[in-house]
Parts: C-alpha cells; structure tokens; sequence
C-alpha cells in the first residue's frame, strides 16, 4: 500500500510541471495570421492574442519552476527568443537544462531556500537587463515558488545579511508564506510590483505563474515582481504588524534601524506601480487545485474512493496532526447507521481546523458506502508551518506532520494496519535534506521494535523528523517511508493524503 500512496502523490506532481501544464495543454503557440507573427495563449476556453510581429522576445524568471518553465516556452518560441536571464535554484541544472544554442543565461542561487549572495547578483542582474528593453520588447516573466529567495535586491540600506537574518527569524517563529512576502515586499526593490514599473517601457509583460500560496494571491507569489502591491484587508496584517507579532517587543533590539525605518516608513499605497497595469497581462498556469485533480484519478485507478477534503490546509503541524488523526478516528467509528447530520456534528471542529470544503461530509459518506472499492483516499493540499526548538534538528513540515500523526496513533493504542498518512512537497523538497516528504500511520507501527512513545517524542522534540525516518525507521523498512523525487521543477505547496482500507488487524 505504501507504493500505492507514493503512486497517488507522483501523479499529483506530474499534473503541475511546466511540460504538462504549458505543453501538453497547449497553453501557448505561435502562429502566423495574415503575415503577423501572433503569440497565442489559451486558458479556460479563452484565447489571448499578442501581436508580436518585429518584436524582440525575451524571459525573465526566477523560482522552482522557472527552469523547466523556460525550457517549454523555447521549444515553442525557438529562434524568435532574443535573450533573457533565469535565477534559479542550486542544483537546479542538474535535473533540467535549456537547449545547445539557448539564447538564455542560466544562474543559480538561494542555497537552502534562503536569499544569498548569488541570488543578490542574480536579480541585480535581471533589474539591469530589464532597464535597458524599450517598446521594441516583449517581456515573458516566468514567476513560481521560491522565487521570492531568488530574487532578492533589499533596499538601500538594508544589507542582504539583515535581510536574512529577519527572514530566518520570522520563519524560525511560525510565520506564513502570506506574512513572510509581506515583509519581504516591504523592504525590496523588485517585489511588490516594482519589477514590473522597471519594465514600464517595454511593449508587453506577459507574467506566468505557477501559484505555491493558499487561494492564489497573485500579489504574494513570489512576493508579486509584477504585480502592484495592494494595502492588506482588515483580515490581513501589514508588514509592521507582522513584526509585532513574531518579534514584539524585541524589535528595537534585534532589527536593524534599516529594516525597522524602511518598513515604518513604507508608503502601503505603492502608486507608483499602479502604472505598469496597462503594458502587464498575467496568468495563473496551475495550482494545487491541478495536483489535487489528478491525486484523485489516480486512486480511482487503484481502486480507491477519492474524496477531496480541502485545498486550504495551513496551521502548526502540531495542530494539523491532531486535526488529521481525529479525522481518522471518526472515519473509521463511522457506521452507516448514523445519520449524515450526527456525522457532520461530529466532524465539524476537526474540519474548520483544516478548512474543508463545503461538501466534503456528503462526498465522504458517499464514499464510505461503496462497498466494491479497496478504501478511502482523502486528498488535499496546503503549506504547515513548524515551530523549530532545536536548531540541531534535520527534517520540514511534511516529515514533522507524518511524524506527529504516527506517535498520535500509537499513543491512542490502534491496533488496526489499515491507515496511512502522506504528507510531501510537490516541489521535492522538505526542509533541510534530500526528502520531499514521508509516510505516517498504523501500518508503519509494524516496523517499529524499540520504545516508540520515547524516541518519537525525542525526535519530535529535536525538530529531528528526518533522521527518525532515515536512521530509526530506516534499520526496519529501507526508503519505505520516505519520500524522495529529487527536485520535481514544480512547486505548489504539499500534497496530504489519507488513506483508510478495510479494518486488518495488526499481526
């Protein structure tokens, strides 16, 4: 069954790279209409034309995906490309390469997922290759997660270590995506829509992003190079509240006036790029909605019943695992003689805590009533955040919520091998190791022959979800539990996956 999951969540990953989402769903061509040269792009039933006829091409991207996204459009646009620049992330060219006679430079940078100086040079020079394109240009930029790292340019005088430093500091306490590129928005030169008023000349920006953010605010993506920064709703914290929050009181001592004084005095209206929304036409390719579709056809292919729970799941890992385990719980207590109201009630906290959908009761007493499949395959996505204790520790989110969600199981004493628990990134990366993800559940208990309530708290402790996987669990079953795709050239947050069978008794 563990291959099974791993099948499902592959498939999920497949459904968002660039080659499926620009290529195989004919997204963009190029064509000639009646002697005009016609850029093409086509997206839910809708076609968008761009003359582009004595015009000069040219690609700008930055993040996970931007690689693999160049490498589509060049086996489209081909000769017509005059040139462009990538920054993208370490090892990134060792998975994904531009054709011999690429007109594109390559740069790599953001070691660890974290802004440095090779992706400081990097976007320095993006900013001087954009200045120099005027009305003759069209300019593609390829936008997608971990683009935010890999295009950093603080504002002077904010040094690239202060920068950091802050990042680090606010991730370390808990902080969202969406927080995260708030503040970093507020202390760049390039995001926030300031990237695009630099392209202000140019003939057209054609920005293509691939979303890694809960409900696809395209102004955070990447923290928004092209997109106009927008003053947060009330629902929504300003970079200056965002400080206030994770650090508090300790600002004045642990900021650097820099930083402190650039965001305090930060104009939240940001007119200026309100300017660049006439020359700038943005799509958004794919998101997890995509990887979650195709999670869903591939457990039907393998007999199981798919039900989508939620594409929004975001809090403490901690939280999330008890969400998920007494999900599991109830699911497994469910009797066909209960009433769908008495069900719903019963499930109605576990499910605000992870944002389900509003069907997903219905959907899954559905599904619990087919009787002719091998199970249930709950599936959803979002982005967890880890409160880190030890900086000693090796693991991510993902790791850590497999982890949790197996010690919750073992703790409650279930003795049935019918559950299991996949949490991974689409992207191939979970913290900081070699792993996408892992596998949790009942059915890892079988390979576990040592005391495991102390040594799972310990690594739990440690933030060490890694090593458990790796060094504990590794002694027993081999890779079995951990998830490993090397760097997919995608990015849209982390795929979730329950999967409940027919009740075995553990041997």
């Amino acid at each position: 069954m563990e291959n099974i999951i791993k099948d499902i969540f592959y498939a999920a990953v497949e459904s968002v790279k660039p080659s499926e989402l620009i290529t195989k769903n004919k997204f963009l061509s190029l064509k000639n209409i009646e002697n005009r040269e016609i850029i093409e792009l086509n997206q839910n039933n809708e076609s968008y034309q761009l003359d582009a006829t004595n015009k000069r091409l040219h690609i700008v991207g930055f993040g996970k995906a931007s690689l693999p996204l160049a490498i589509e459009l060049e086996s489209i646009l081909k000769e017509r490309i005059t040139g462009g620049i990538l920054s993208v992330p370490v090892n990134a060219t060792k998975y994904h390469s531009l054709s011999k006679n690429s007109k594109l430079h390559v740069f790599e940078g953001a070691a660890g997922n974290l802004p440095d100086y090779d992706s400081m040079r990097n976007a320095e020079k993006i900013k001087n290759y954009i200045l120099n394109l005027n009305n003759d240009d069209i300019l593609f930029c390829l936008i997608t997660g971990g683009g935010s790292a890999l295009l950093s340019l603080p504002i002077e005088p904010i040094t690239l270590d202060e920068k950091t430093a802050l990042i680090k500091q606010l991730s370390r306490a808990g902080a969202s995506i969406n927080e995260l590129n708030t503040v970093r928005i507020a202390i760049s030169q390039v995001k926030g829509g300031k990237l695009a008023l630099m392209a202000k000349n140019v003939h057209k920006i054609i920005s293509l992003i691939i979303s890694d953010i809960i409900n696809d605010p395209l102004e955070l993506i990447a923290s928004g190079p092209t997109i106009p920064y927008k003053i947060p709703s009330t629902d929504e914290l300003s970079p200056l509240q965002v400080l206030e929050k994770y650090i508090g009181d300790r600002m004045e001592n642990t900021l650097s006036p820099s930083i402190l004084n650039t965001i305090k005095n930060m104009n939240e209206k940001n007119q200026d790029s309100q300017m660049v929304i006439k020359n700038s036409q943005t799509f958004l390719l794919g998101n997890n909605r995509n990887a979650i579709d195709a999670a869903m056809n591939q457990a039907k292919i393998h007999n199981f019943v798919p039900v989508y729970l939620s594409a929004s799941v975001q809090g403490n890992v901690n939280e999330i695992s008890v969400a998920f385990f007494e999900l599991a719980c109830a699911i497994q207590s469910y009797s066909s003689a209960s009433t769908c109201i008495e069900f719903a009630n019963s499930l109605k906290c576990i499910l605000e805590k992870l944002n389900a959908q509003t069907n997903f009761v219905a959907d899954l007493i559905e599904a619990l009533n087919q009787k002719s499949s091998d199970g249930i395959c709950i599936v959803s996505s979002g982005e967890t955040v880890v409160k880190v204790n030890c900086n000693e520790g090796i693991g991510g989110r993902s790791q850590e919520l497999c982890l949790r969600f197996t010690k919750l199981c073992y703790d409650a004493g279930l003795s049935l091998d019918n559950l299991l628990f996949l949490s991974a990134g689409t992207d191939g990366i979970d913290g900081n190791n070699d792993a996408a993800g892992a596998i949790g559940g009942t059915r890892i208990l079988r390979d576990i022959k040592e005391n495991v309530a102390c040594v799972m708290s310990d690594y739990i402790y440690r933030n060490d979800s890694y090593r458990f996987y790796k060094n504990f669990i590794g002694k027993y079953s081999g890779d079995g539990y951990h998830i490993h795709t090397g760097i997919t050239g995608t990015n849209v947050m982390d795929i979730h996956l329950l999967m409940i069978m027919p009740k075995v008794k553990l041997s």
